[in-house]
């Protein structure tokens, strides 16, 4: 097999260069490296801490494999699902830019420093992170009782959210007045 071609130096910073290290043998093809330093010249880009970006795809790959065993175990995978799951990337783009235009808006606009994208970037985070722990309790891993009791709070609060939002009401009570 011949050797990858050079590809020169494609870090943004320091941390790429770690990160390549550590991962050297998976990330030997030119294209991964490319994409990985795109991400890393985003990142820079939009002012986000590498150390949040790198804890978001590790939670982000955790998450998407407890989905993948949870389907597979109640068997319910499907193409549609993994789909979904992989939607979250481009989704998660968007989310990052959009925070970053804010961000350029709020500075240019009121002159003040905000910073959107890192506070949009932890959302996410806490996000996968709570969703790897509904998914650890679905798959009966063990679950602090703490961490529980937040999983339980938080989806009853958004479930009473979402009903509030969206004024469930039976469409024949709506008719007959009720």
């Amino acid at each position: 097999m011949a050797d990858a071609p050079d590809m020169g130096d494609l870090s943004m910073s320091d941390s790429l260069h770690d990160f390549t290290s550590v991962f050297g043998g998976v990330l030997s093809a030119p294209w991964i490296k490319g994409g990985a330093a795109c991400v890393v010249a985003g990142c820079e880009a939009l002012g986000l801490p590498l150390d949040i970006v790198y804890a978001l795809a590790f939670l982000f790959v955790a998450d998407f494999a407890l989905g993948i065993w949870l389907a597979v175990s109640t068997k319910t995978f499907s193409l549609r699902k993994l789909a979904r799951g992989l939607a979250k990337i481009p989704v998660y783009t968007v989310v990052l830019i959009i925070a970053w235009v804010c961000q350029y808006v709020i500075n240019a606009v009121l002159g003040q420093s905000v910073a959107v994208p890192v506070w949009a970037c932890s959302y996410l985070t806490m996000h996968e992170a709570l969703s790897i722990l509904t998914k650890c309790e679905a798959l009966d891993l063990p679950v602090p009782g703490l961490l529980k009791r937040v999983i339980a709070r938080v989806n009853h609060a958004a479930e009473t959210h979402v009903d509030k939002v969206l004024d469930v009401v039976d469409p024949k009570e709506k008719k007959r007045g009720k």
